[in-house]
Order: C-alpha cells, then sequence, then structure tokens
C-alpha cells in the first residue's frame, strides 16, 4: 500500500502543488533502468506476470540508452517472464539474444544464466535432448566461475532431463550433487534464499530411487533433508554451528533401525501421488503409492497429510484418539477430511495394502 503524499512532504498535495516542494526530474537513466528493473522483480515474484513484463518492457528502453550489459539482463527477465505464460518461442528469442550480449561482453555468469533458461525452455517444450545441451554448458561454466548457487541449479536442470530421457543412474548422480552443493553452501542468506530450489531437488532424487526400487535409500531422503532444514534454520537463527558432514547425501540404511517398536508412517507427495511407508520395529520398510484423484487440493496439504495418518492408524489398530506429531502445522482440523476420505475410499485402501 503506498503512503499519501502528506505522509512523505509533511503537506497536503494541494498544499505543495507547483511549488518548489516538488522533486525535480532527475536525468539518471541508469537508475532509472534500475528502478525499473527492480519493480518487474517485485512483480515477478507476486506472480504478477503480466506487470512485471510491463515494468521489463521500461527497463529494456531505458537499457538500450544504458549499455549492453543491462539490456542483455532485460532481455533475461523478459524471457523467464514469459516462460511464466508459456510462450516458450518468444522466451527462447528473449534468451537468445540475453545469451548473445553476454558471450559479446564477456560476462560468464549471465552467459550461464542464459545457458540454464534456454535448458529450462526447452525441458518444458519436451526437447529433453537439446535441453540436455544447454545445462551441460550451463554447468561448465559455472564450475569455471566457482558459483556453488548457479552450480547446484545447473545440477538439478540436468538431472531432471536425465530424468525425463530415461538415464535414471545419470539423473540420480545429478541430484545427489545438487543437494550435496545446496546444503554445503555456507552464505546463510543464500542458502535460505535457495532452500525452495534445494527441496525440489531432493523431490527429485526421491522420485529417482523410488524408480529403482530403492525403497528405503527413498525414505532416508526427504527425512534428511527436513533435519537439514531444520539445522540451517537454527544455524541463521541462533549462529549454531553445525559440523562439516562428508558424507554425500542420505544416512546409512540403518539409521532405520534406531526406531521403536511402533510403527512410523512416512509420506510425501510428488506430482499428485501420494508415496507411503510404513515403518515397523527392526527396519523393515513397506511402501505402497497411489495417485490423487482430484478430491483434495496441495494447497490444503496440511489437513491431507494428517486424515491419511489418521487413517493410516486406524487401519493398523494402533494410536486410536492420540495424536501424531506435526512437523509443519499446529491448527488443522482432519475430522472433516477423515469423514471424506471415508473407510473403502481409494486412500483408505492404499493403507489397506500396507497392513494386511
Amino acid at each position: 500500500m503506498y503512503a499519501p503524499f502528506w505522509a512523505i512532504t509533511g503537506k497536503p498535495w494541494n498544499a505543495t502543488r507547483n511549488s518548489s516542494v516538488l522533486p525535480k526530474k532527475v536525468k539518471d537513466k541508469t537508475a532509472e533502468e534500475r528502478a525499473y528493473g527492480n519493480l518487474g522483480n517485485v512483480y515477478y515474484h507476486l506472480c504478477d506476470f503480466r506487470r512485471a513484463i510491463d515494468f521489463y518492457n521500461l527497463q529494456l528502453s531505458f537499457a538500450k540508452e544504458v549499455g549492453q550489459k543491462t539490456e542483455g539482463d532485460s532481455y533475461g527477465n523478459l524471457g523467464k517472464a514469459y516462460y511464466q505464460f508459456s510462450e516458450f518461442k518468444r522466451a527462447i528469442a528473449f534468451h537468445n539474444l540475453h545469451l548473445a550480449i553476454a558471450i559479446g561482453v564477456g560476462d560468464k555468469a549471465e552467459e550461464g544464466r542464459a545457458l540454464g533458461n534456454l535448458g529450462a525452455v526447452y525441458a518444458a517444450l519436451g526437447d529433453f535432448k537439446k535441453a540436455t545441451d544447454y545445462h551441460i554448458l550451463h554447468l561448465r561454466l559455472v564450475k569455471e566461475e566457482g558459483e556453488k548457487g548457479d552450480e547446484a541449479q545447473a545440477y538439478y536442470g540436468l538431472s531432471y532431463c536425465f530424468e525425463s530421457l530415461g538415464f535414471l543412474p545419470k539423473s540420480l548422480k545429478c541430484y545427489q550433487s545438487s543437494v550435496t552443493i545446496f546444503n554445503q553452501l555456507t552464505d546463510r542468506l543464500q542458502k535460505m534464499s535457495l532452500r525452495n530450489e534445494c527441496n525440489v531437488s531432493l523431490t527429485g532424487l526421491c522420485r529417482v530411487l523410488l524408480k529403482q526400487d530403492k525403497i528405503q535409500e527413498a525414505l532416508i531422503v526427504p527425512e534428511d533433508g527436513r533435519a537439514q532444514t531444520l539445522t540451517d534454520l537454527v544455524e541463521s537463527r541462533y549462529g549454531v554451528q553445525k559440523r562439516p558432514s562428508t558424507r554425500p547425501c542420505g544416512r546409512d540404511e540403518n539409521y532405520l533401525e534406531e526406531f521403536g517398536p511402533s510403527c512410523t508412517v512416512f509420506m510425501a507427495v510428488d506430482r499428485g501421488t501420494v508415496n507411503i511407508w510404513v515403518l515397523r520395529k527392526g527396519g523393515q520398510v513397506d511402501f505402497a503409492k497411489q495417485e490423487l484423484d482430484g478430491s483434495f487440493s496441495l494447497d490444503d496439504s496440511g489437513a491431507f497429510y494428517r486424515s491419511l495418518i489418521q487413517v493410516a492408524y486406524k487401519e493398523m489398530g494402533v494410536r486410536v484418539g492420540v495424536r501424531c506429531e506435526n512437523r509443519s502445522i499446529d491448527t488443522v482440523r482432519v475430522d472433516y477430511i477423515v469423514q471424506r476420505i471415508g473407510e473403502e475410499s481409494s486412500h483408505s485402501l492404499l493403507l489397506r495394502k500396507l497392513v494386511l
């Protein structure tokens, strides 16, 4: 919400109109270009992509007078915004302009970003072979530049393409590299800002492990991710330093044996698929998955998770009436949702597979 004029000047608008209080226009095209770019970025992150494009076009109009590097940044911004509208041909055109300028001025960082963005667009078009070529070039560049955050993102783009092409071992290795690099970032602000990207890589890693029937390893991955997120939050808030880890991603499978005699249910939703693990005494793991039927929105994922847990315990006959541990949302009512599931729904039948 914008502050009223009088709150800034101390006088009402009509008292300062046509007076010397009004600021004079400053002809600083560089600052104006930067301001339009920043406004575009704000609206982009607010998912108002149409307004973001308006400001990026204004940024571009000034950037053409300022210099090639800022003009390239503007093209990159426009490419990302049009990608959000699935206008992929236009996005490719802008990213190619960004790439050409970055190469021309010798800006390796921007060249890498343009290559990564082109890879993402071609992946969205389903051309994973061409997307892979761009991501390999992107990864090669960021390794030379030593920018770890960009390297982790490049590994993710490459791993997704390998997964889509069916090269699961290569995909697994790249997902592991992406997660490991994310976790090894030393800059706290950068690490927290990229946490969502790291979670996407963790999800991909878990998915590829499941595709290779590595059920126990797939279970450990999201648990390890939650532990890492908690560690990062504690470190960021309280300055507690963690011990550096020499292991790649995930814990040893013997970790599962640390659980007590009672059953423990783990769940994860990925692309409309509910993955459920039931961990029994001694580390025995049962697994099943079910496609969501559209009855539930992922926006209500907290309630949805709880409802599945309640059904699981009911099917097993354990912990009836006991509230389960909640790691995310504390104030979600589940009675109505459990009622919607019903005893013979597909979700209940899914749990029945695990306990019969």
